[in-house]
């Protein structure tokens, strides 16, 4: 819990229906930058890169930061170029992102030898790396499938598969969610022969978040909670009041998950107004406590 603190009792989950408003209503942010996109380092677990955008600045892009626990220093590693969404970190240490022009990117974690892997006018979105991280995934708009490259970018192979959302499992294997008639279908995919095979199906839910893999251990989140699927099971082990508006939840150390937040805060609320709070969390697996990472500004 190094460099952490409690939630406010205040917090509450967020009714944004306000069907009463005649128009849009106002959000007020608790926090001057709002986070997303933790992602731990697949060799140092006191260490992940998050994603922030400055609200007093508009909010219109975001700055890529790593976080270091030990030495409570947070670094902003893209101060000559621009991230635009989808973020993930290989163990070879390559920070792998879209850019504001829809490609995709690799940079060292301290900012240097910034690369373009895909160089084309398309939409490219989503890239896993894989654990050996020898090889990347992504998808390709140009022609709506997902296709494999290795480390500098030129594509291996490409498949069309259906998904919401997707990690790698093992170097052969992609683990993923689909959503399917208010069901949400956790699956495995076999990139070499194509085949399926459903590992669990969730009724009655019809949101699925990222999901993340974490060794043997996948972590994910929807309207109904944070799951863990670990040895064949499937284990909702997050219910808690704020928990629909959370993301990219992954192991940290022993029974510590690393997640993103969404909470509204409606203490003074109005009719047609409320309070939003995007944050970094530690939640503890076996006690159900949570805390709010401090990162540093």
């Amino acid at each position: 819990m190094l460099h952490s603190e409690p939630y406010p009792d205040s917090f509450v989950k967020l009714d944004t229906n306000f069907q009463h408003c005649v128009s849009s209503p106002m959000v007020y942010d608790l926090e001057e930058h709002r986070y997303t996109s933790p992602i731990v380092n697949p060799t140092n677990p006191f260490e992940f890169i998050f994603m922030r955008s400055n609200i007093l600045q508009g909010g219109a892009s975001y700055e890529l930061c790593v976080y270091n626990f030990c030495t409570n220093n947070t670094k902003v590693i893209t101060e000559d170029f621009a991230v635009n969404s989808y973020i993930d970190w290989s163990v070879k240490d390559w920070i792998v992102f879209r850019g504001e022009n829809s490609d995709i990117y690799k940079v060292k974690s301290n900012g240097d030898s910034l690369t373009n892997l895909t160089n084309t006018v398309d939409l490219c979105g989503d890239p896993k790396w894989s654990p050996s991280g020898e090889r990347l995934l992504y998808y390709d708009e140009s022609n709506y499938e997902y296709s494999i490259c290795n480390e500098d970018g030129s594509v291996i192979e490409s498949f069309f598969v259906s998904m919401d959302s997707y990690d790698w499992l093992d170097e052969e294997n992609l683990i993923y969610l689909k959503s399917m008639n208010s069901n949400i279908y956790l699956r495995k995919f076999n990139i070499q022969s194509n085949t399926h095979q459903d590992l669990t199906v969730l009724n009655n839910i019809a949101t699925a978040e990222p999901i993340e893999v974490n060794g043997s251990t996948a972590f994910f989140t929807t309207s109904k909670g944070m799951y863990k699927y670990e040895s064949n099971q499937t284990t909702l082990i997050d219910t808690n009041y704020f928990t629909y508006y959370s993301m990219n939840p992954q192991r940290l150390l022993g029974s510590k998950i690393l997640t993103r937040r969404i909470i509204g805060d409606t203490t003074g609320m109005s009719e047609c107004e409320y309070y939003y709070g995007s944050f970094l969390s530690i939640l503890d697996e076996a006690t159900g406590e949570e805390r709010r990472v401090k990162i540093p500004e």
